[in-house]
């Protein structure tokens, strides 16, 4: 496996690439900004994205603190789970990046 390159990054710029560093994270984050919250399958239709593929993306954003997940029994479906950007953190990462690129 690779050495990753050591570029002595801010960690608000190196926690905006782990978050942002990844096409379908990318795509997770914009569909919940531009089209709304969404549970796993309907970002999965959104996106055209197997449920397994989207749900390990899904944990990783969660655990980054970019999107969060509302409990069980927020929908007539008590089993559905409904995902939201933070988007509070969302304009940080994204702020982080453009004053990175400004140095």
């Amino acid at each position: 496996m690779p050495t990753p390159a050591r570029t002595d990054l801010p960690p608000a710029v190196e926690r905006a690439i782990d978050i942002l560093g990844n096409r379908v994270r990318v795509a997770i984050l914009r569909s919940l900004v531009l089209d709304g919250p969404a549970s796993r399958s309907e970002l999965s239709e959104r996106l055209n994205l197997s449920a397994s593929l989207l749900q390990a993306h899904l944990r990783r954003l969660t655990a980054f603190g970019a999107i969060t997940q509302d409990p069980a029994g927020t929908r007539s479906d008590h089993r559905v789970r409904v995902y939201r950007p933070n988007t509070k953190d969302v304009d940080e990462v994204l702020n982080s990046l453009v004053s990175a690129s400004r140095r």
